[in-house]
C-alpha cells in the first residue's frame, strides 16, 4: 500500500504586510500590521483580560510565526486543484 501526504499550502509565501494591503483593498478600510515583541504581545493579551499563561502561549505563537517557524510552501495544492489560487 502506498500512502501519500500533501502539504495543503500555497507555492508562494505572503508577508503580514502583503496580507494587510489586500485586506485594506478588499475591505475599503485601512489595515496596518504592527510588529511587536513577545513581551509587547504578552502585555497586550494581558491588557484585554487573558490569564497570564494564556497570554504567554498566544504571544509565543505570534513570535513563532514572526520568526518563520510556520512557513511552508508547496505546489501540492496547485497540482491537486490544477490552478493557482490568488490571495484576493
Amino acid at each position: 500500500m502506498i500512502i501519500k501526504s500533501y502539504i495543503q499550502v500555497k507555492p508562494q509565501r505572503w508577508t503580514f504586510d502583503e496580507l494587510t494591503e489586500v485586506i485594506s483593498e478588499i475591505s475599503g478600510k485601512r489595515v496596518t500590521h504592527r510588529k511587536g515583541s513577545f513581551n509587547d504581545m504578552k502585555d497586550y493579551f494581558r491588557s484585554v483580560g487573558l490569564p497570564a499563561p494564556v497570554a504567554e502561549l498566544i504571544a509565543g505563537i505570534y513570535q513563532a510565526v514572526a520568526e518563520g517557524e510556520t512557513e511552508k510552501n508547496s505546489y501540492d495544492l496547485t497540482n491537486i486543484i490544477v490552478q493557482q489560487t490568488p490571495l484576493k
